[in-house]
């Protein structure tokens, strides 16, 4: 995450872990067709141990779109558009900024980048809105991890 902590205040830049849980109705044995058969619905839950100050907790839910029927450049990518919504959590180590929990809509782009059969990288870069108290803020996020598909 960049972690924009306020008008006094710097960016913070931290790392963390997370867990995706997604779900799909697409066939594996065929393209998928249409934007339902596209779609897969699904939680998240990120978090970072406190680093530059802050410590953060990012859970809810989230629908991803593939782009195409199916991977291009030779079957090598899988990008995707995808929205998420739920709370950010941000328990700043300065006792000028309280801790607060916000609603945060994300959207998000990334690519699935396939090894081999239901293994690959799953790259994304999102963009969480977090609305806090009449102040709206962007962070900024870029994430990355291994997926498997059964």
């Amino acid at each position: 995450y960049w972690l924009d902590r306020g008008a006094d205040l710097s960016r913070a830049s931290v790392g963390g872990y997370g867990l995706r849980v997604m779900f799909n109705r697409s066939d594996a044995a065929r393209a998928a067709q249409g934007l339902f058969g596209r779609a897969s619905a699904g939680a998240f839950a990120t978090f970072t141990a406190e680093q530059n100050g802050v410590s953060t907790q990012h859970i809810g839910g989230q629908i991803d779109v593939a782009l195409f029927q199916a991977p291009i450049a030779s079957g090598r990518l899988d990008p995707f558009v995808s929205l998420g919504a739920g709370i950010l959590r941000s328990d700043p180590d300065d006792a000028r900024v309280e801790t607060s929990t916000d609603f945060a809509l994300t959207p998000a782009a990334g690519t699935r980048i396939p090894f081999f059969s239901g293994i690959g990288f799953r790259g994304d870069l999102r963009a969480p809105i977090v609305f806090s108290d009449g102040d709206t803020r962007v962070q900024w996020l870029a994430e990355g991890g291994l997926y498997i598909s059964f």
